[in-house]
């Protein structure tokens, strides 16, 4: 278990666990323990808040200073009394707090003053370019560009990996989880962080922003927020794993910011910033307390869970790449580091990174034992404003992966309380380590690049998948909860008890110091491979209770009541779009972003039929019209490219009758599969080579065998499970010519 220290401590300076910021402001907050001694507000504009004293000399102070917010930390009781005589006062200028504590030290406590400017970052020039096709290498298996002719399975958003492939979604099983849930409008998440773009097409309509903190430029909070649980399936930009979940984003390095989150009816509060100096245990020591108080709430509700980014290794005011770093290692907070996802750059899991001399381990995160769980954080795709596409590396976008996936389980089961919710990530996890001497063989693995960092990734990487289908388990009248294929030994405290109906354990160990309290309605079954072995302080413990209530599914319908404008109900224009859509006559109209229009891009349309290129042109204009009416009656693949990178690719018809159907080139079934996959394609493609990617390991379990027929049925009970996609490509010349992605459980 994470320990702590009870210290106070005057100053704390934040940093975000990203890329460089510009953006500053400063505020502090005091205690005050007489509630006598505190200023009342007289008069609050969008710009300056002014403040009365009965002291003539603390007004004196108060009227030297521009001041733009006073608050009460919370209206509410709490179990920490101290949390009651807590206020949250901003200002620009420092010194007013030095002014304050100086002359009147018995009336005013500061304990913690929080700092935004220029921040510390392990982002290289390189690695901040935005997003274009030659960036990086990622393998051409990996686009999925297609409109609703190529479509997609149902577990799949039509923006998942629409700009640049999204491995780090495939790699925590995020079309699994999407299975179960997309997300629900009345789970509030909370953020706290830089300001957010409200407009951003991505956020409009699922973003409230506390007393107007928004912005419209780049932003580290719009990027943070994105991931988490920004729109998906809306036909732009990126997916998001927790996408239909609601947002709340406060001010970041704020105690009284997270306490409103809180008192708003956050379930789950992000934070991707944080210190790691010596006496950086002490800094937030408010927050510290918030998290201890809302965790555990005085009135037995339902709790909170945060979770904050483990930290960026050496930068963040640290020394070494193992030193804690706070919020993120205090109790009751979920620490999250980061790994790899993308096997063009580095092996998947893998805890670290490449820098620009393509030497390993050069940019490597935080990795300790205060970390409880790792998702992908290094190479990641965001969307920081409407127009911008970005990598960047940062423990900042492992954290909302985890916190967006807490969206997804309080979609299904709004039951689980925060110590559940952990131990649903960390029984879920995927064991990253390289394990050869477990006790129980089935529990071996091998990562060996990440042998140096054993048990400081957390339990494991997270598996979005596996942690919301457990969540949905626990939450039917009649299901049961499945603990398998782990093995666990350290301090760690392991609660199940709201509402499974039955729990089953299997190929699974819990030794030496590990806590576990299993509770099931009906009964819970030790199967094979089952080693329970806990030493000195550690135990396991089931019991039996019949009387367990059954899981609320999820919460109360209209729980959120935000003022916010209404989602969107059709996307944003495409950065890419081509008139008329599908079927065309005479003439098509092309419309691209001006990011596009250079020399670098080209637009091609080829016939199927005829196996050649009927158009090629460079782009320089942000519209193109093209005279098609000398082409046949066909089908035809329409593609931009730079280079061998394709960032568009459509098949269009042309015909005589404009009411004839689209021609589905190619239907797959089922999908999910499990031990046949089923391929029918059109006659037209009899001929075509068939490839099945394992996008995790990235690896073609087919490869390149001939359709001779309409109708192919492949064995693939002995294919691992996971996301693959399955590629189709022409016999002549090797083009592509139909992709889509599905899952085999």
């Amino acid at each position: 278990m994470k320990t702590l220290a009870h210290i106070i401590l005057f100053l704390t300076y934040t940093t975000l666990f990203a890329q460089n910021s510009d953006a500053e402001y400063l505020g502090f907050s005091l205690r005050i323990p007489n509630p006598v001694d505190a200023p009342t507000v007289l008069s609050k504009t969008d710009t300056e808040v002014l403040l009365a004293h009965p002291n003539p000399a603390v007004q004196a102070i108060l009227d030297s200073y521009t001041i733009t917010s006073f608050e009460k930390l919370t209206q509410k009781p709490t179990r920490n009394a101290i949390l009651q005589e807590v206020y949250t006062l901003y200002c620009k200028d420092i010194q007013l707090m030095n002014d304050l504590q100086t002359n009147f030290p018995n009336l005013f406590h500061s304990f913690e003053a929080y700092y935004m400017g220029p921040t510390l970052s392990i982002t290289t020039e390189f690695e901040k370019k935005p997003i274009k096709p030659t960036s990086f290498p990622v393998m051409q298996h990996w686009y999925s560009y297609f409109n609703e002719l190529l479509e997609n399975n149902s577990f799949t958003p039509n923006d998942y990996g629409l700009r640049t492939a999204q491995t780090e979604l495939d790699l925590i099983n995020a079309q699994k989880a999407w299975s179960f849930t997309t997300g629900n409008r009345d789970v509030i998440l909370g953020v706290t962080d830089e300001p957010f773009d409200t407009s951003h097409d991505d956020l409009k309509g699922t973003i409230f922003a506390y007393n107007g903190y928004t912005t419209t430029v780049k932003s580290h909070g719009t990027a943070v927020a994105n991931v988490m649980a920004g729109h998906s399936n809306n036909g732009i930009r990126l997916a998001s794993i927790g996408s239909d979940c609601f947002l709340y984003g406060v001010r970041l390095g704020s105690s009284i910011g997270i306490s409103h989150l809180v008192e708003a009816g956050a379930k789950v509060i992000n934070g991707s910033w944080g210190k790691g100096a010596p006496s950086a245990i002490t800094q937030y020591d408010i927050i510290r307390m918030v998290i201890e108080e809302y965790t555990f709430p005085l009135d037995n509700s339902l709790g909170t869970s945060f979770v904050f980014a483990g930290g960026n290794g050496i930068d963040n005011g640290t020394t070494k790449r193992t030193d804690k770093l706070y919020p993120a290692a205090y109790e009751h907070v979920i620490s999250v580091a980061s790994v790899q996802h993308n096997p063009a750059i580095a092996p998947p899991d893998s805890h670290y990174c490449l820098d620009q001399s393509k030497k390993y381990d050069q940019i490597t995160h935080t990795h300790n034992y205060d970390i409880d769980i790792a998702a992908p954080g290094y190479y990641m795709p965001l969307s920081f404003e409407n127009t911008i596409y970005m990598m960047d590396n940062g423990t900042s976008f492992a954290a909302p992966l985890v916190s967006g996936t807490l969206g997804l389980m309080l979609s299904v089961n709004y039951s689980l309380t925060p110590i559940e919710r952990e131990t649903i990530l960390k029984l879920s996890s995927a064991n990253i380590y390289h394990v050869t001497d477990a006790p129980n063989p089935n529990h071996n693995n091998y990562f060996p690049e990440n042998e140096p960092y054993l048990d400081m990734l957390g339990a494991g990487r997270l598996d979005a998948g596996k942690a919301v289908e457990m969540a949905y388990q626990m939450a039917q009248e009649q299901d049961t909860l499945v603990i398998s294929g782990r093995d666990f030994y350290r301090d760690w405290f392991f609660e199940i008890k709201n509402a499974p109906y039955a729990i089953t354990i299997e190929n699974q160990t819990f030794r030496d110091s590990i806590r576990a309290e299993f509770t099931a309605r009906n009964f819970i079954s030790l199967e094979k491979d089952v080693l329970l072995e806990p030493t000195g302080e550690g135990y396991i413990e089931f019991k039996i209770d019949p009387n367990i209530p059954i899981a609320q599914n999820g919460p109360p319908e209209g729980t959120n009541t935000f003022p916010v404008e209404p989602i969107p109900t059709s996307p944003s224009p495409s950065l890419i779009t081509i008139t008329p859509n599908y079927l065309f006559d005479t003439e098509i109209v092309v419309d691209v972003d001006a990011h596009y229009v250079n020399n670098q891009y080209y637009f091609e349309i080829y016939d199927f039929s005829t196996n050649e290129i009927r158009y090629q042109k460079q782009l320089v204009d942000a519209q193109t019209t093209i005279d098609v009416s000398s082409f046949e009656p066909s089908l035809y693949y329409f593609k931009i490219q730079k280079g061998w990178h394709y960032i568009f690719q459509r098949v269009f018809e042309k015909t005589e009758d404009a009411s004839s159907e689209i021609i589905e080139l190619m239907t797959i079934f089922p999908n999910p599969f499990s031990n046949t996959l089923n391929i029918s394609i059109d006659t037209s493609l009899i001929g075509s080579r068939f490839y099945l990617l394992h996008i995790l390991e990235g690896r073609n379990v087919v490869n390149n065998v001939t359709l001779t027929n309409e109708n192919t049925s492949i064995d693939t009970s002995t294919f691992p499970s996971g996301t693959y996609t399955v590629s189709l490509y022409q016999a002549a010349n090797s083009d592509l010519i139909v992709s889509k992605q599905l899952y085999k459980n």
